[in-house]
């Protein structure tokens, strides 16, 4: 077990990340793998695309969040908010357990119910690179 000496929490936080992605190397190296889910993947590339939002289209600023009601009220499925708080705006991601390869999303307002049609992309189609420009496509 690792027990850290350290005392600012923002090493102690380094140092585990450390740990951990020399763990995930190590693995690797030994042939297993660890898998992410489909929530996690497309996390991964929202918080990249986000940055890059932030650092170069400084007015745009939205914000990102995962609403797990449909699970709680029983619907086996994630969603994921982009909203631009400026121009009232969102994207609405839903992600469903039974279609994994699928990520369902729309374009709407953020204060109106969602349209009962999404469009439909491959999980490995929804890039960093096509989240960044439905961000500035929808938010500017």
């Amino acid at each position: 077990m690792f027990k850290s000496t350290l005392t600012d929490p923002g090493l102690h936080a380094m140092a585990v990340n450390a740990i951990m992605l020399s763990i995930v190397v190590n693995l690797a190296d030994r042939g297993v793998t660890m898998t992410q889910t489909p929530l996690e993947i497309l996390s991964d590339r929202i918080t990249n695309a986000h940055t890059r939002i932030q650092q170069e289209h400084a007015d745009i600023n939205p914000v990102v969040g995962v609403n797990r009601q449909m699970r709680a009220s029983g619907i086996p499925a994630d969603a994921i908010t982009i909203d631009c708080l400026r121009t009232n705006r969102r994207i609405l991601i839903i992600l469903h357990d039974h279609a994994p390869d699928l990520v369902r999303y729309q374009f709407g307002q953020r204060n109106t119910d969602p349209e009962v049609d999404f469009e439909a992309m491959k999980m490995h189609k929804v890039s960093e690179q096509q989240l960044y420009e439905w961000m500035v496509q929808t938010f500017s």
